[in-house]
């Protein structure tokens, strides 16, 4: 999938976003563009208030940075077993390690 700076959402525009979208998620604009290259999406689960910088919360934490996929499908309450495939994803390795403070090392 090509990159469009246009489909990145951070904590301003955020609130743009829906529960339920299907995006790649990662903390640095670097990882994200790597995530968008591979096809690694999650989908919302919700969106964290003004207060969080980690606005989107997907099934393996929250992140700083979204890249839309897909908006929800109208009804759409569990994750489309057709659209994700069945492997399970470490997003461990496109975050940056955060201290107990929440500020990334």
């Amino acid at each position: 999938m090509e990159f469009d700076l246009s489909k990145v959402y951070t904590s301003v525009n955020a609130d743009e976003l829906h529960e339920g979208d299907v995006v790649c998620v990662a903390d640095s604009l670097s990882l994200l563009k790597i995530n968008v290259r591979n096809n690694t999406v999650a989908q919302i689960i919700s969106i964290e208030s003004e207060d969080s910088c980690f606005r989107f919360e997907v099934g393996v934490g929250r992140f700083n940075l979204a890249y839309l996929v897909s908006p929800a499908q109208k009804g759409f309450s569990d994750i489309d077993e057709d659209y994700f495939p069945k492997r399970s994803v470490d997003f461990t390795m496109f975050s940056e390690q955060r201290t107990s403070t929440g500020a990334t090392k």
